[in-house]
C-alpha cells in the first residue's frame, strides 16, 4: 500500500512538473493601416501661401523595413486633382522603425477664394491591410469665410459676452440670440429669432436675419414694445434705425446694430419721443 501511494505521488509530481514547464506561445499582432484614428477635418485655403494640409496615415505597429500604403481619392462635389487640388501622390511610405507617413493636399486658392467648397474622400486600399474602423477620411476644403455664404444660420444663436455700445465706451456685457433655424430648401434666405438684454436692460425682442443678397447680410428689429417702461404707462419701444443699415457676420459671430429707443405716450398719451436714436451696439463674442 505504501509503495502504491509513493508511485501515485510521483506521477502526480511529474504532472505538476510537466505543467509548470509547458512552453507558452506568443502571437505577433498583425499591422493595420489607419488615418491616425480620425475620420475627417477641415482645410481652409486662405491665401496662395496657405500651407498644404498634411494628412497622416499610420500603422498599428512598427517594422524594420519601409512600408508603402496605397489609397484612392474621390470627390462627391466634383473636385478634380490637378485643378482644384494637388497631391504628393496616391501612396505614402512609412519609414522603417516608424508608424506614421504624411500625404500633402494643396488647394487652389484662386478657385476657393471665389467661394468654391469641396470634399475629398480618401480610402485605404493595399500595402498594409486597413483597419476597418478607420479606413476612410473626409477632408472638407473651402476658401476664406464669406459672410454672404450662410450655410447654417444657427451659428448665430448663443451668448455674446463681449457686447459693447456707444462707440465702445460702455460694456462689455452679455446679449443672447436664440431661436434661429435654417430656412427650408428653396425658401427665402431669412430667419427669425429673439435677442435679449440689448442696452444691457431689455428682455427678449424679435429679430430678423436676411441674407437674400449675399453681399448684404441685414439684421432688422421690427418696431416693438419692450418689457421696460420710462415711467408708468410710458413703455420703451425699440427698433433698428431705418436711417442706418444693421448687419450680421457669420464669419466673426458679430452683429452691428443701430437702434432707436423710443418712449411711447411721452410727453402725453398718443405721442412718442426718441430716448436714443441711431444708437450703436456691437453684439460680439
Amino acid at each position: 500500500m505504501l509503495q502504491k501511494l509513493s508511485c501515485l505521488l510521483l506521477i502526480a509530481g511529474l504532472g505538476l512538473f510537466m505543467a509548470g514547464c509547458k512552453k507558452e506561445e506568443t502571437t505577433i499582432p498583425v499591422s493595420k493601416a489607419h488615418f491616425n484614428y480620425i475620420t475627417g477635418a477641415s482645410y481652409s485655403v486662405l491665401a496662395t501661401t496657405t500651407p498644404a494640409y498634411q494628412l497622416k496615415i499610420g500603422t498599428t505597429t512598427t517594422e524594420n523595413v519601409d512600408r508603402v500604403i496605397n489609397f484612392t481619392v474621390a470627390s462627391p462635389t466634383g473636385a478634380v486633382e490637378g485643378t482644384q487640388y494637388t497631391l504628393t501622390g496616391h501612396t505614402v511610405t512609412i519609414p522603417a522603425g516608424q508608424a506614421v507617413g504624411i500625404v500633402e493636399v494643396k488647394g487652389n486658392f484662386a478657385l476657393y477664394n471665389a467661394g468654391r467648397k469641396d470634399s475629398l474622400i480618401f480610402t485605404l486600399q493595399s500595402g498594409v491591410d486597413p483597419l476597418l474602423s478607420n479606413n476612410t477620411f473626409k477632408l472638407f476644403m473651402r476658401g476664406p469665410c464669406f459672410d454672404g455664404d450662410v450655410d447654417n444660420i444657427t451659428v448665430m444663436n448663443g451668448s455674446y459676452p463681449g457686447t459693447l455700445e456707444a462707440g465702445g465706451t460702455y460694456g462689455p456685457y452679455s446679449v443672447t440670440v436664440a431661436g434661429l433655424t435654417n430656412p427650408a430648401v428653396g425658401a427665402p434666405k431669412k430667419a427669425t429669432g429673439t435677442i435679449a438684454n440689448l442696452w444691457d436692460y431689455f428682455g427678449a425682442v424679435n429679430i430678423e436675419f436676411d441674407w437674400t443678397t449675399p453681399t448684404n447680410t441685414i439684421v432688422n428689429i421690427p418696431l416693438q414694445q419692450t418689457n421696460k417702461e420710462f415711467a408708468a404707462g410710458q413703455p420703451f419701444l425699440i427698433r433698428t434705425s431705418p436711417t442706418k443699415v444693421s448687419k450680421f457676420s457669420v464669419c466673426n459671430n458679430k452683429l452691428t446694430l443701430y437702434v432707436d429707443i423710443i418712449v411711447n405716450n411721452y410727453p402725453a398719451p398718443g405721442s412718442a419721443a426718441f430716448y436714443e436714436q441711431e444708437f450703436d451696439i456691437i453684439v460680439g463674442k
